[in-house]
């Protein structure tokens, strides 16, 4: 584990992109926390030394450098900060255009927001997750627009520049001011963690948040082998189709992913544990070499049967459904593992050659 004091200036005026992991919560700052943001910048650009104001930790895990690309890191903790921070100079940026100061927008634009000679997601300097990504998106190419459900990206972008236009006013010497105030005077510590498993950290950080699910590490291990560009596509096609089979259905619950997972990876007679199921999962995926939408797929399989058994009404097969429905009542979820593996066998029997395949896990 590595520390560093840096400026905001330091930290994105440089070749690397922070990614922000799907294990983490969509963008959530209000008000609040956008004010107290505005008054220490406020703060800074009335004092006349160079006081350094501090925001907090920044923590990040590097993955997977390429020789010869932008160097990404996945943003473990501090990723509020650094949006709302990146939101504010977007804002600054484009105040400036408007009063003809277009060198500070400029550069605002490609110290700060983007890497200029770069193309796709690897143009931008922190990169959110899916969910956030297209508001994002919107603000730093100078194209957002307030438009109903959107996230809280656009109403953050929106505060900054109503108050930014309101400091700087007729002065002349304010937009630079601000400049300075955001990216020299504001600092964090970055701690850099290189480990394989990052998410034992978030936890320790997020400790008094929400718990954080095995389902979510699950989640974000799979998108973080699709590269960055293809991750909308995988998740319109595959992902989400897979997870809403677990969504409340008229009078049926929402089903836990994590109780699924567990079901799978011991329905071939392995044990694993509660406090286990991503790392049991990282290592069958890793033995079996599947790729994500395969990965998906045979999840997907899976699943069904597992619906079946909590919601044995939705079996299209009537004895089946009748003998689901008295396991469901008897309330033996000890026993889906080998359901599921039962399940499984019955449909590769009647599965033509060429169809689907028994996954040889453990060896």
């Amino acid at each position: 584990m590595e520390a560093h004091v840096k400026t905001v200036r330091e930290i994105l005026h440089s070749g690397d992109q922070f990614l922000v992991p799907f294990f983490q919560r969509h963008y959530s700052w209000g008000k609040e926390n956008w004010q107290r943001l505005r008054d220490d910048v406020t703060a800074l650009t009335e004092e006349t030394d160079e006081t350094k104001h501090f925001l907090g930790p920044l923590v990040c895990s590097p993955f997977h450098p390429v020789p010869g690309e932008v160097t990404p890191y996945q943003l473990i903790d501090g990723q509020q900060r650094l949006m709302t921070l990146t939101l504010a100079l977007a804002a600054l940026r484009d105040i400036a255009k408007e009063t003809g100061l277009n060198d500070l927008a400029d550069e605002i634009q490609e110290d700060y927001l983007i890497h200029r000679r770069r193309l796709g997601l690897q143009r931008f300097k922190v990169v959110p997750r899916l969910g956030d990504r297209q508001y994002y998106e919107s603000v730093i190419a100078g194209a957002a627009r307030e438009e109903r459900g959107a996230s809280g990206i656009i109403p953050t972008y929106s505060f900054f520049r109503r108050e930014w236009k309101k400091l700087i006013g007729a002065s002349s010497e304010a937009p630079a001011k601000l400049m300075v105030a955001l990216t020299a005077r504001l600092s964090l510590v970055t701690i850099t963690v290189d480990s394989e498993n990052p998410y034992e950290i978030f936890e320790s950080l997020n400790s008094t948040g929400l718990p954080l699910e095995e389902a979510d590490l699950i989640r974000n291990y799979l998108f973080m082998q699709v590269a960055l560009d293809k991750q909308g596509g995988f998740h319109t096609a595959h992902w989400e189709p897979f997870e809403l089979r677990f969504e409340a259905s008229g009078s049926y619950e929402k089903i836990p992913p994590t109780l699924f997972y567990r079901s799978y990876l011991m329905r071939n007679g392995t044990y694993c544990r509660n406090n286990a199921v991503y790392v049991e999962f990282k290592k069958q995926n890793s033995y079996l070499g599947f790729s994500p939408e395969l990965q998906v797929a045979e999840l997907s399989r899976f699943a069904e049967f597992e619906i079946w058994l909590r919601r044995p009404m939705t079996c299209e097969n009537p004895r089946l459904s009748e003998a689901l429905a008295m396991i469901e009542a008897l309330a033996i979820t000890t026993a889906h593992p080998l359901i599921l593996n039962l399940q499984a066998r019955d449909q590769e029997s009647q599965t033509p050659v060429g169809g689907f395949g028994t996954s040889a896990w453990p060896p």
